[in-house]
């Protein structure tokens, strides 16, 4: 929204957001691509690997996911 704020018209504004939007978008299929690659490789050849990569993404999803709950918690209580 400060991005829209800037512009010098609406137009170009929503430009903008609509061209982060498919960047964003095309960001997250290419990483999504990185990791199902290898997951779908290793399914198919090296099941004890599949496994263990699989948990491995997914705990690293998990704490991600705390780490940013925390940040914006603390963010939040600095605020309020």
């Amino acid at each position: 929204m400060l991005a829209l704020q800037s512009m010098p018209s609406m137009a170009l504004g929503l430009g903008y957001i609509a061209l982060f939007g498919i960047g964003s978008i095309a960001g997250m299929a290419l990483l999504s691509l990185v990791i199902a690659v290898p997951l779908k490789l290793s399914a198919a050849y090296l099941t004890r690997t599949h496994r263990a990569m699989t948990a491995r993404v997914g705990c690293f999803s998990c704490v991600l996911g705390v780490a940013i709950i925390v940040q914006i918690g603390a963010v939040q209580a600095r605020v309020g």
